[in-house]
């Protein structure tokens, strides 16, 4: 039996640990919300982000309900020979004086809402995207029992006054 070269035991012993990419992270975010943290070992995070998701989807369906009401309801009471037929919303606000510019502020609020609504569900993907990057970039970050932040008081003589100078020293080892 021949003895192994001095090369082929390193090949044999070596063991290659992959490094963990935050670009693949990135896009698993960008393709799934929550799959970039499962992909860093975040596991804790995936709840929060489609509770995020799931109120603000809630919010978009019930703005969007209200605001197809009122611009329904705002198109029939502008039609003067209209019966406005069984309208709920109309029937609602019927008591009022003005019932078109109730119903157009109406439609203008729900509209709004709606609006932000869909905003801030395009900064919470973005913000799963950027939280899912940099978690990847910290995710091999150690922090070693040899960092440390020492204190000490510090005198220092001055060669041009009969004084002392005194301070504190920050001594930062790592």
């Amino acid at each position: 039996m021949q003895a192994a070269s001095a090369q082929e035991v390193a090949k044999i012993d070596t063991v290659s640990i992959p490094k963990h990419s935050a670009k693949k992270a990135t896009y698993y975010s960008m393709v799934l919300p929550g799959l970039g943290q499962a992909y860093n070992k975040k596991y804790w995070k995936i709840p929060v982000i489609y509770a995020g998701f799931g109120t603000l989807t809630y919010f978009i369906i019930t703005y969007n309900k209200q605001y197809v009401d009122f611009k329904e309801a705002y198109q029939l009471s502008l039609k003067p020979d209209s019966l406005w037929g069984s309208n709920a919303i109309i029937e609602k606000y019927r008591s009022f004086a003005d019932l078109s510019a109730t119903l157009l502020r109406g439609q203008n609020l729900y509209r709004r809402n709606l609006e932000v609504s869909v905003m801030f569900s395009a900064l919470l993907y973005i913000l799963n995207v950027v939280d899912a990057a940099v978690d990847a970039h910290f995710f091999d970050f150690s922090i070693d029992d040899d960092i440390s932040l020492h204190v000490q008081p510090y005198l220092n003589p001055s060669p041009f006054a009969s004084k002392q100078n005194g301070g504190l020293r920050l001594t930062l080892s790592f």
